[in-house]
Formats: C-alpha cells, structure tokens, sequence
C-alpha cells in the first residue's frame, strides 16, 4: 500500500456496515430478507408474511 501511495493516491472508506457470506445459502438468505425488509414496496408484504409462516409453523400449507 505504502508504494502504491507513493505512485498516486489512494483513498479508503471506514465502513460500518453489516456483512453476509453470501456463499453460504443461509447468510444468502439471510441478507435478501433483510434487504427485502428494507425496502418500502416488499418490506411489509414480506413482513406479514414472514409472521404468518413463523405463527403457523411453518408447515407451508396456505390457502
């Protein structure tokens, strides 16, 4: 690194930010969700959704 700022500049970012494994299927799945929580057209669909299979226990049996 030393070297390379001596060639041009080199800029960094502090990042504090959550990471997921996303080789991994459960951090995968892990992120879309979160992800698709955050967003305002999926997050409280999936949300309701999400509470109904937890509550019903998962047995995937819907209407």
């Amino acid at each position: 690194m030393n070297l390379l700022a001596q060639q041009s500049p080199v800029f960094a970012l502090a990042w504090q930010a959550r990471r997921f494994d996303l080789g991994n299927r459960l951090e995968y799945a892990k992120c879309f969700i979160e992800f698709a929580l955050r967003r305002p057209d999926t997050g409280e669909p999936l949300h309701v959704f999400l509470r109904e299979l937890l509550n019903h226990g998962g047995s995937g049996s819907r209407g």
